[in-house]
């Protein structure tokens, strides 16, 4: 008999599928990185359609099977994220979460991770300065891939005002505007820590320089 589980729910990525389906990435608080297939999501009359969009805070109803997991209900969840419809809020939240993708492959959950991307999207609907970069740093301390302060020394000299955006973004406190040569060391910072467990090469990020 299939399980069936509640959960709380970022939609990461989704796909369209078959007549009418739809074929989800999800980012669980309860299981982590799952995939779900909502049948019949696109048809006009479907109460998932407008729910399973992506950038979405959702409460699901997922049952699994042998052959993996189905939605099986959809509501918006509180606190809710509305649909980002500026153009360069929606490509910060691309390039955010691009980069979340090519770094957590797996199922197990870690809600420090969901808590901090669904702040994150928070941050890009408030058109947040360098809120990608703060959000890639926070990733990278949570997943154990941002060197301590000492061993960042030698990857990369900070200055003063680059060390306090590092600090504060690690512990997931607000950050102050970085000056234009600021953001381009701190996404190289974030490149140099990343570069050896990225799946593939970055898109986004090339999308959001040329706004």
């Amino acid at each position: 008999m299939a399980q069936q589980l509640q959960c709380r729910a970022i939609v990461l990525r989704t796909y369209d599928t078959g007549e009418a389906d739809r074929f989800c990435i999800l980012l669980t608080r309860e299981k982590g990185r799952v995939t779900a297939t909502a049948t019949g999501a696109r048809k006009i009359t479907a109460r998932l359609g407008g729910t399973l969009l992506p950038f979405r805070h959702v409460t699901l109803q997922l049952r699994e099977s042998h052959s993996g997991f189905y939605v099986a209900g959809a509501a918006q969840a509180d606190p809710p994220l509305d649909e980002l419809m500026e153009v360069r809020c929606f490509a910060q939240a691309q390039e955010g979460i691009e980069f979340l993708l090519s770094l957590v492959s797996h199922e197990e959950p870690d809600p420090s991770i969901f808590d901090a991307t669904l702040a994150f999207l928070f941050s890009c609907q408030q058109v947040a300065p360098d809120c990608v970069l703060a959000f890639q740093i926070r990733l990278l301390h949570l997943l154990g891939l941002l060197p301590d302060d000492d061993a960042l020394e030698n990857i990369m000299s900070l200055n003063r005002e680059e060390q306090a955006f590092v600090t504060s973004a690690r512990e997931g406190q607000e950050t102050q505007c970085l000056q234009r040569q600021g953001s381009s060391r701190i996404r190289e910072l974030c490149l140099r820590c990343s570069a050896n467990h990225l799946t593939g090469a970055l898109r986004a990020p090339a999308v959001v320089a040329a706004l």
